[in-house]
């Protein structure tokens, strides 16, 4: 059964070695999904990563999601990721298979989540704070803009961006399907902790 709940990893431009220990550690806190995401590794290194993550992920049954890569969601068997301008959610979904998490961008477009909801899981929808992970982030949507979006979304949303341990209690009361962090657990000296840290904060813990 697909699942989208709980604290989601969005991982960082790592080498191999720190990034299987990262995300060992941050499963072992409570991560629900990992989101593979690495702008500056080629389908081919990104493919290298996955294979590294995944026997760690599937011991703990994390489903391990690759963003925009299609072939190296593909060759992985895994979920894929994709932003606005990364392709069609319907070719996505035909191109992936129907037993694959698939996940899409949509900011603040409740329209784009109408229009594919038959082939997506879920809807990633920020950044809700300021961010300097992602370079090429669109404006803030804010907690009002999350809220707006959690509750016309008949898809589970995944609110991300800027998301820390000083301000993911404030989106206790949108409830979230899930939280998306990157920075506060990949750059945390104990990963494990910060997740568990995490979560205690935002007061919801995985299954």
């Amino acid at each position: 059964m697909k699942r989208v709940q709980g604290l989601y990893l969005v991982t960082t431009s790592l080498p191999i070695e720190r990034l299987v220990e990262m995300v060992e550690k941050s499963v072992e806190g409570g991560v629900s999904l990992v989101q593979l995401r690495d702008k500056e590794a080629s389908a081919e290194e990104l493919y290298y990563k996955g294979a590294a993550i995944l026997p760690i992920l599937k011991k703990w049954n994390v489903p391990l999601i690759i963003n925009d890569h299609w072939s190296v969601a593909k060759r992985l068997g895994v979920g894929l990721h994709i932003g606005i301008d990364d392709g069609d959610p319907r070719e996505a979904r035909d191109f992936l298979g129907s037993n694959s998490l698939l996940g899409i961008t949509v900011h603040t477009d409740i329209q784009r989540v109408f229009q594919f909801q038959k082939e997506i899981d879920y809807v990633g929808v920020g950044p809700v704070f300021p961010t300097s992970t992602k370079k090429d982030a669109r404006p803030v949507c804010g907690i009002d803009g999350l809220k707006r979006m959690v509750d016309a979304s008949s898809i589970p949303v995944v609110s991300i961006g800027g998301i820390d341990a000083q301000n993911i209690a404030l989106l206790r009361p949108i409830k979230p399907a899930a939280v998306a962090v990157c920075s506060a657990i990949c750059s945390a000296a104990d990963p494990k902790k910060a997740v568990q840290n995490l979560i205690q904060k935002w007061r919801v813990r995985p299954d």
